[in-house]
């Protein structure tokens, strides 16, 4: 179970200990009234407020700090996010199993496979084979060139970014994940660490350039072509490419497709936004008081301020300088993705907050 889901067991006698900010306060009444992270966070959502995600975490750290909750997971998982000492093995002892048939595991229902046409998904079947892995195992190095593609049959996994040189936990990948698919289709080199946090079951996919270099860009690109520039686009974004798979296919589906004309305004300086959008072709400029202050492209991201720093209110102006297609996304669909993954969400939160520093220092400049 994730943390974020479950059931928080309190010490009472010992939350009379902690020494919280007002907000902190506040969001722990909420929570002993809730009792998991997630309906914490969708407490909030219903009420219409932003949440601090970063103070929220603090909160939950000082909590444990003061050994106030039961729950196990929370200790295990807090440490070696505070610590990041966390140490992998240097290479991957995994146990392989091959197999002729993967029908039990329903394959075309999945995110990923059920986009592919007959003939992808045999070649996919038979480049593939189930692997047994053992708990604490690299699994994925980052920066590595390797194209193989997984989808995570039985077990947990991690999923650790650097940031400053520490390995920062920034995702779990529950059963039914896919993830590796940015390397498997465009070669681009692995964005994270994936390491296995229990004993796991994989079904690897390993890339054959005889069997699907003319197919990725023939068969999937044309006949997915939306699809995959926003997936494309997705993971060339500092901000979204690490969600797992099953929360990106969920982020992608609740998401609508708007459709820009050169010069036309998306949104204007200071106009209340509920929503963020991730480029998915063309090109827009950020504006403030008449000032060019940036210039976006495909996997960019705009209006994600609005949602984590400013209170909804717009900071810029956004036009488009070509025709433009970009996924319009609703701040609750959003919000409810990442009040399943507290680490995420302080990740995206403190990258919001990075690009109202770097705007303030180009308007200085």
């Amino acid at each position: 179970m994730k943390i974020e889901s479950e059931e928080i067991l309190f010490i009472e006698s010992r939350l009379s200990q902690l020494n919280l900010t007002d907000l902190q306060l506040n969001y722990l009444q909420v929570l002993l009234q809730q009792k998991t992270i997630e309906k914490t966070f969708l407490f909030y959502l219903r009420q219409g407020w932003l949440i601090n995600f970063n103070e929220f975490y603090s909160l939950i750290s000082k909590i444990l700090q003061k050994k106030a909750i039961h729950n196990l997971n929370f200790y295990h998982l807090f440490d070696n996010r505070r610590s990041n000492e966390e140490k992998f093995p240097s290479n991957l002892n995994a146990k392989t199993e091959k197999t002729s048939s993967h029908a039990n595991l329903d394959l075309k229902e999945k995110p990923f496979f059920r986009n592919l046409s007959p003939e992808v998904f045999a070649l996919f079947e038979k480049n593939s084979q189930v692997i047994d892995v053992p708990e604490k195992s690299l699994l994925i190095r980052e920066g590595s060139s390797t194209r193989e593609m997984y989808y995570l049959i039985e077990g947990k996994l991690a999923v650790y970014k650097t940031r400053d040189q520490k390995k920062i936990r920034i995702a779990d990948l529950d059963p039914g994940s896919v993830f590796g698919e940015a390397s498997f289709l465009w070669a681009a080199s692995r964005s994270a660490d994936v390491v296995t946090q229990s004993n796991c079951k994989l079904l690897r996919i390993n890339y054959n350039v005889n069997d699907f270099s003319n197919l990725i860009q023939s068969d999937l690109a044309k006949k997915n072509q939306i699809r995959f520039w926003e997936l494309h686009a997705i993971m060339k974004s500092q901000i979204l490419r690490d969600l797992p798979y099953n929360n990106l296919d969920e982020l992608l589906n609740s998401g609508k497709q708007r459709n820009l004309k050169a010069n036309e305004i998306l949104f204007d300086e200071n106009s209340i936004g509920t929503s963020f959008y991730i480029l998915v072709q063309g090109h827009l400029k950020i504006s403030q008081k008449n000032v060019v202050i940036n210039q976006l492209s495909q996997g960019d991201l705009l209006g994600e301020v609005s949602l984590f720093v400013s209170g909804g209110r717009r900071t810029a102006t956004a036009q488009a300088t070509t025709d433009s297609v970009l996924i319009e996304i609703e701040k609750d669909s959003f919000y409810k993705i990442i009040s399943r993954n507290l680490f995420l969400a302080c990740e995206i939160e403190s990258l919001a907050w990075e690009r109202i520093q770097r705007d303030r220092l180009r308007m200085q400049a």
